[in-house]
């Protein structure tokens, strides 16, 4: 079912019979059915109605907000599992620095990898460049996290690994946008504008996930706790960020989807405007449900997999078990 998106500026969200209407002072934007809906993405001044709120609980269907500049204000989601034997394991997970290590270190270590396969699949539509040194230093990196002795010392392996692959990120990009170094709060050029909405969203996905597992997404393992920070969503979010968000990026930018004259300055960040926007919300989801199968060969979607892995994760937690990441094919 399709994510419904209000990013128009004073609409309002309401409830008419078995639909959502949203519309402005002017004229009707959308019209759809309930039931034709499973999660909904407001950016900035959206009004959500009491009777419409009421009927996204009742249908248990996700409700994402956001600012208009793309930062995560919260989420609404329905009940998730009963079982709350599930989230006094998660707590007590977190308290085993022997089981947050080793989730952790394939966490990590499946970022880095999904990193370098991302290079190497746009690599080879850029005959002149040579990123062989590149994926060399993600591979040992890759090693290097699967091998690491502390949290600590983890995070600093990603973090060398995520320069290294950002430099060269930045060489896959065509046209008149260009990309120099992950910037945020605020985002300081379109590139890492649209990187960081797309992260945005995908977290967005990952708490209802979490939550529609009955897990808790604020305890996680590899990010430390910090107060109002969805640290276990963030923790699912990494092996997807470069299969979804990084390549997504690339290809909008590249196929001239958007472009220059669709930024605005505020500040000293960098924001889509509102009616691209729009556009990107639109890739954005038929990224997150075109189907293609994975390494097993089973036909899936990212959206589907976000599920699975979130799945996977209440299943490490309740029973000590490994946890398995997403490895892009």
């Amino acid at each position: 079912m399709p994510t419904l998106y209000v990013a128009t500026q004073g609409a309002r969200i309401r409830k008419t019979s078995r639909r959502l209407l949203v519309s402005t002072d002017d004229a009707v934007l959308h019209s759809v059915r309930l039931r034709d809906v499973d999660r909904v993405v407001m950016a900035g001044s959206v009004e959500l109605t009491s009777p419409a709120l009421r009927a996204l609980l009742e249908g248990r269907i996700e409700t994402t907000f956001l600012s208009r500049g793309g930062r995560l204000l919260g989420s609404l989601s329905p009940p998730g599992g009963k079982n709350v034997f599930l989230r006094v394991a998660q707590v007590q997970r977190y308290t085993n620095l022997e089981f947050r290590l080793r989730v952790g270190k394939s966490v990590v270590a499946a970022k880095i990898l999904n990193g370098r396969r991302v290079l190497q699949l746009f690599g080879r539509r850029r005959k002149e460049l040579d990123l062989s040194a590149t994926k060399a230093a993600l591979e040992s990196s890759a090693h290097k996290a699967a091998h690491a002795e502390s949290v600590a010392q983890l995070m600093g392996i990603e973090g060398e690994a995520a320069a290294t692959y950002f430099r060269a990120f930045g060489n896959l990009f065509l046209g008149d946008l260009r990309f120099e170094t992950r910037s945020r709060r605020p985002p300081r050029d379109p590139v890492n504008s649209l990187l960081s909405f797309g992260y945005t969203l995908l977290t967005g996905e990952t708490i209802g996930a979490a939550f529609s597992e009955g897990l808790d997404p604020d305890v996680g393992f590899l990010h430390e706790l910090s107060y109002g920070r969805p640290s276990l969503a963030l923790d699912l979010v990494e092996e997807f960020r470069q299969p979804v968000v990084d390549r997504f990026v690339l290809s909008v930018i590249n196929r001239r989807v958007i472009r220059p004259a669709d930024f605005t300055t505020e500040g000293e960040g960098v924001l889509l405007q509102d009616r691209p926007r729009g556009r990107f919300f639109e890739f954005y989801d038929r990224v997150m449900t075109s189907e293609f199968r994975d390494r097993s060969g089973q036909t899936v979607t990212y959206r589907s997999l976000l599920r699975a892995q979130a799945r996977q994760m209440a299943r490490a937690v309740m029973n000590n078990e490994d946890y398995l990441p997403y490895r892009i094919p």
